[in-house]
């Protein structure tokens, strides 16, 4: 009959649009995660690039004071050599004064 051929025409159009409606949720829920997924990566991204400009300031900063410390150290190594020939003539000297 006509009544129930309309409505099996009118319940296979509600199926279509459901599976229409599922199917745009699931188009919609793809396209939130991987947007979320994107903003993720590029807040990552972001994190990484701070990470590296750190990195190579800390790495300038080291080798600054790697400079400074051989600075010192050469610094250092004069004095004692200074120190220790001041005494080695001080010694001499005293030498000198006993033998006379």
């Amino acid at each position: 009959t006509e009544s129930s051929q309309m409505d099996a025409v009118l319940k296979q159009r509600e199926k279509e649009a459901a599976i229409a409606t599922s199917d745009a949720m699931e188009t919609e829920t793809v396209q939130d995660v991987k947007q979320d997924a994107a903003a993720r990566i590029e807040g990552m991204r972001e994190q990484l690039e701070e990470a590296a400009a750190k990195n190579a300031q800390l790495e300038a900063e080291a080798g600054r004071l790697k400079g400074e410390l051989a600075k010192a150290a050469r610094a250092l190594a004069e004095e004692r050599a200074e120190s220790e020939k001041r005494a080695k003539q001080a010694e001499e000297a005293q030498a000198v004064r006993e033998e006379t």
